[in-house]
């Protein structure tokens, strides 16, 4: 099987990650199609504005460079992971050389802020849509697309592991609290609650955006607020809090999120919101635990803050769980590969 993985080929993005599994495949052939990245200040802004109000823009030549690609490599698939920028008529002129189309997005793909113009009118052209959102399934084939397939969360092992003290350095467990995300207000009001109770609450993630402090604003409650982090320095981060939040973007309507396996994964204790997906995928009070309200939260963390031993319990419980369950990049990259052979008959 000859691929062409189209996406976010950054360092620490799932997109990567996702192409060396499949390139770790017996017969699997990639060949990595990466997203332009764009440079300058206006043209960063321009196209940023334009996303936010799902207009769709090609400010780095992202289609040509895909299709010449496609010419060059002629491949069986070509897999787009969660690039929103690809025009219709690209699609049908690679569909017209041979190649299958397959799209696959961790997001809620529906949601007008995670699409655009052009994903919306391309949605039948899909041979294989695979989506990690449940709700998504039902709502994907009422506009058009064929074969919406569901696929679970993942971590990848090399990255999401248990860290020694040593490996982390010395914020090794230095704080109560971590919190590694985006800025959300219920967020903020949780994180802020947890940290009014004395807790040393550690976030990180976006320090600033246009119209409000993000993440700086709970500065004032004592909360420390450093930089977003990915890859390595991410599994670093989350071994710096005693227990690791697991907040759901409400914007995403998430009931699970690729953190949720993370975490556990990583042995780390996960305090989380509770919901039945989080509970399909691990034991509320063994593997996680779980709070439906903030006073549950509180509660849950003096807890386990007061409870080193019931903390390492659940970390290790959690780790045991999604190392046993197909949680894995290369068991849902597996999954993902077994519907492409099927298409490709």
């Amino acid at each position: 099987m000859k691929l062409v993985y189209h996406g976010d080929m950054g360092l620490g993005h799932h997109a990567r990650q996702r192409a060396e599994a499949f390139a770790r495949l017996p017969g699997v052939e990639v060949h990595r199609s990466a997203i332009p990245r764009l440079r300058g200040f206006l043209r960063l802004n321009a196209a940023s504005l334009l996303r936010r109000l799902g207009m769709s823009v090609d400010f780095g030549g992202e289609n040509a460079a895909l299709l010449a690609m496609v010419r060059n490599v002629q491949p069986d698939i070509v897999f787009v992971d969660n690039a929103r920028g690809i025009r219709p008529k690209t699609l049908t002129e690679i569909a017209s050389l041979g190649a299958k189309l397959v799209f696959s997005s961790p997001d809620d793909i529906v949601a007008p802020h995670n699409s655009s113009k052009w994903l919306v009118r391309s949605l039948p052209l899909w041979d294989l849509f695979f989506t990690t959102k449940t709700f998504n399934v039902e709502e994907l084939r009422e506009r058009g697309v064929h074969r919406p397939i569901l696929v679970g969360n993942m971590y990848n092992p090399a990255i999401h592991r248990p860290l020694t003290s040593a490996e982390v350095g010395a914020d090794f467990e230095a704080f109560d609290i971590v919190f590694v995300g985006t800025h959300e207000k219920e967020r903020e009001d949780d994180l802020r609650a947890l940290a009014r109770t004395g807790m040393r609450v550690l976030v990180h993630g976006n320090t600033a955006s246009r119209l409000s402090k993000g993440w700086r604003v709970l500065e004032d409650d004592g909360v420390t607020v450093r930089p977003a982090v990915i890859d390595d320095d991410y599994a670093r981060a989350m071994h710096h809090g005693k227990i690791a939040m697991c907040f759901l973007r409400k914007m995403n309507r998430d009931q699970i999120t690729q953190r949720s396996i993370e975490i556990p994964a990583m042995a780390r204790p996960m305090l989380a919101e509770k919901t039945a997906e989080h509970d399909a995928h691990f034991v509320d009070g063994t593997e996680y635990a779980g709070f439906s309200t903030r006073d549950e939260m509180l509660a849950q963390a003096t807890a386990l803050l007061a409870e080193d031993g019931r903390r390492r319990e659940l970390a290790d419980a959690g780790r045991r769980r999604a190392q046993t369950s197909p949680y894995s990049i290369d068991d849902v990259v597996a999954v993902m590969h077994g519907h492409i052979a099927a298409l490709l008959g």
